[in-house]
């Protein structure tokens, strides 16, 4: 499933992933899934800058338009899409109820999805 996001303000750094929706939706607040979501990004980081690369947590992070194919989905499960901006410094840059916008589609076989607005 190819996920394209366009973010309104191309200048800030965001986040996005995909989630099946029976996980993501124990998740928590939007809060807490970016708090966490960020502690896993820096953990990441730093244990790649123990292994002696130069990089920081904001690597991977987006700015501007961005996508990724998403591979291995399994049929017959709903997925949800969701994306956040954040500061450099992992503040939040949107409210707590938009700072996780959810699109959720149905992976129908093992070959197609159909979510509207993205392409599989």
């Amino acid at each position: 499933c190819d996920v394209e996001v366009t973010p309104s303000n191309t200048g800030c750094f965001y986040y996005f992933d995909l989630a099946a929706k029976a996980d993501f939706d124990t998740w928590g607040t939007d809060a807490e899934i970016v708090a966490s979501v960020v502690a896993d990004l820096k953990e990441t980081a730093a244990y790649y800058q123990a292994s002696g690369y130069d990089l920081d947590w904001t690597d991977f992070l987006s700015i501007g338009p961005d996508g990724y194919e998403f591979t291995k989905l399994s049929p017959d499960t709903e997925y949800v899409v969701y994306a956040f901006a954040l500061t450099e410094e992992g503040r939040p840059l949107t409210g707590a109820r938009r700072c996780v916008p959810k699109r959720s589609f149905r992976r129908t076989t093992a070959r197609s999805a159909s979510p509207s607005g993205m392409s599989p």
